[in-house]
Formats: C-alpha cells, structure tokens, sequence
C-alpha cells in the first residue's frame, strides 16, 4: 500500500512539476480573521518553474496571494465574504533552494506578518521516488538469492544434479542453505 501511494504521489508532484514548466498559478483562502479588528488572514500555495510556495498570513491588509499583492484594479477585498481562489499569477522566478522564513511588514497603514515555505519540485520528486526505489532493490535482492540456490546447487555454486550427496568442487555435504530456508522478506 504504501508503495502504491508512493508512485501515486511521485506521478501527481511531476505533473504539477511539468505543469509548472508552463502555467503559474496561486490556490488557496483568504478572510477574515476578525472584521471589526481589521484583522485579514489567509492561506495557500503557488508554484511556478519548477517552484512550489506554501504560505500563510495574517494582517491589516486584504490580499489574496502574497505574490500578487499590489494588484492595481484587481477586486476590492474590503467587504469581501472568506472565499476560496485559484487563479493564474504572475511567473516569478524559483527558489533555488528549501526556504522557511517569516516576513513581517509593518507600516503606519497596516500590518502583515507572512509565513513561507519554498522548496523546489524536485525535492518531493525524490523523496517520492525512494519507496518504490528501495522496494525494488529489495526484491531484486531477494530474487538473485532465491536464484542463487536453486534445487542441486551448492554454496560454490556448483550445479549438484550429478552428485546429489557431495559437492565435488568444495566437498561440502549436499543440504539445503540457510539462505534459502530463512529469505527475509
């Protein structure tokens, strides 16, 4: 079962992966927290080129996407419902590396504190790709040793279908290995 969701897990990051290659987009919620405070809150992801952000924020001011906060003419979000929002975005570049930090903007007109992880796709490519990986390697593993002691073969590997008792190349009395008996799984 795991290896299952593994494989379902690295098929759905590289589709977002190629995707990513082609379209921006931002997914996510926005709110408030607590209108008669003016307290705005939200949450989300965005990837781009190979990017994938994941951020939360609370705050003074409206927004939906931290990328995209300065959107002249864009819906006013003053007397906005919480809503849900996917939308296209503007392509910024990829962090080339993990990123986790807190971004904390405070002017006279308002406040916003912003909580961001950054990481590239590759990342949770590999890290999706090591179960069915090692699984593989496993049965690999336990395949060649279940060939390697075939009925008639002896630890030297001499084929023992002639001499069923004793092993001309070793001398070693003709058993079953305790390989063969004990195949770990």
């Amino acid at each position: 079962m795991a290896t299952v969701l593994a494989v379902a897990g690295l098929l759905a990051i590289a589709a977002l992966w190629i995707r990513t290659a082609f379209r921006a987009d931002a997914l996510g919620f926005a709110g408030w927290a607590d209108q008669p405070a003016g307290i705005w809150h939200g949450c989300g992801a965005r990837s781009s080129r190979g990017a994938l952000r994941f951020y939360y924020f609370t705050g003074t001011l409206p927004f939906d996407d931290p990328g995209n906060v300065g959107n002249v003419g864009g819906p006013d979000l003053t007397s906005a419902p919480p809503h849900f929002f996917l939308k296209p975005t503007p392509d910024n570049p990829p962090h080339p590396s993990l990123q986790c930090r807190r971004i904390t903007l405070k002017l006279p007109a308002f406040h916003v504190d912003l909580y961001l992880l950054a990481f590239p796709l590759w990342m949770p490519t590999i890290a999706f790709a090591l179960v069915p990986f090692v699984r593989a390697v496993r049965r690999l593993r336990r395949f060649r040793r279940t060939r390697r002691w075939p009925n008639g073969h002896c630890a030297c590997g001499y084929d023992l279908r002639a001499s069923p008792t004793r092993c001309p190349e070793c001398g070693a009395l003709a058993t079953a290995p305790p390989q063969f008996a004990a195949v770990a799984r």
